[in-house]
């Protein structure tokens, strides 16, 4: 391939090419920092597409029917495989992304974290486990990403109220008795905020996570205004 295959890049980043396309756009992307540099923009995007919006639970009964349909599987079912998308679905869906990407900031508020790529590799990692947040607040949602063993969360939460003056949200993970006080944050002004924790211990070593209102500069002790919680 001797042009650069821009019109595909975005189609790429989406997995909607074919495996041969597929194959001939990654060989181009090992030589080229540009295009390569190009479809790792667009696979941020693609990452942080299930954060845009506020988590929904499934209705209960999903889940029995899911199991239900597992069980009467018979062992040789086939699977056929999943159509290519139509001309005018894979154009909308590549235009979306395009859009997506020459938005930015304001399509969706960009990682405040200093450290972005490392909190779009953590979530985007097979081993990241999500546990929904619990608010007593009607429209606040939270989620706290998670690896079995390991030292380091990602906290997503939409449609907190901004802090009063002298006030921030604080998080917390609890193990038995005691509470260890972690970082400090505000939200900007949709209520939203992502950052990445180090926590002092594994987080299987704590059996619950809480966001709670405490005075500025933070606090050893988590106050009694809890506005998300979590089992762990």
């Amino acid at each position: 391939m001797s042009e650069h295959p821009t019109e595909s890049l975005a189609a790429f980043a989406l997995g909607v090419l074919d495996a041969s396309e597929a194959t001939i756009i990654a060989a181009h992307l090992r030589r080229c920092a540009g295009c390569r540099a190009e479809v790792e923009q667009f696979q941020q995007v693609v990452g942080l597409l299930p954060y845009s919006s506020p988590p929904q639970q499934p209705p209960a009964h999903i889940k029995q029917q899911l199991l239900a349909r597992i069980r009467v599987m018979q062992p040789e079912t086939v699977i056929p495989p999943a159509p290519r998308p139509q001309p005018w679905l894979r154009a909308a869906l590549l235009l979306l992304l395009v859009v997506l990407v020459g938005l930015g900031a304001y399509a969706f508020r960009p990682i405040p974290d200093a450290a972005q790529p490392a909190v779009v590799a953590f979530l985007a990692s097979p081993q990241t486990i999500g546990h929904p947040m619990q608010s007593s607040q009607p429209g606040v949602y939270g989620t706290m990403y998670l690896q079995h063993g390991q030292r380091r969360v990602v906290l997503v939460v939409q449609g907190l109220a901004p802090p009063v003056a002298g006030r921030v949200y604080q998080c917390w993970f609890a193990a038995q008795d005691r509470a260890v006080p972690l970082r400090t944050f505000t939200v900007d002004d949709s209520g939203t905020a992502e950052l990445m924790i180090d926590i002092p211990q594994p987080v299987d070593s704590y059996h619950q996570v809480m966001v709670t209102i405490e005075q500025a500069g933070g606090s050893q002790t988590p106050g009694s205004q809890v506005v998300l919680s979590a089992p762990i």
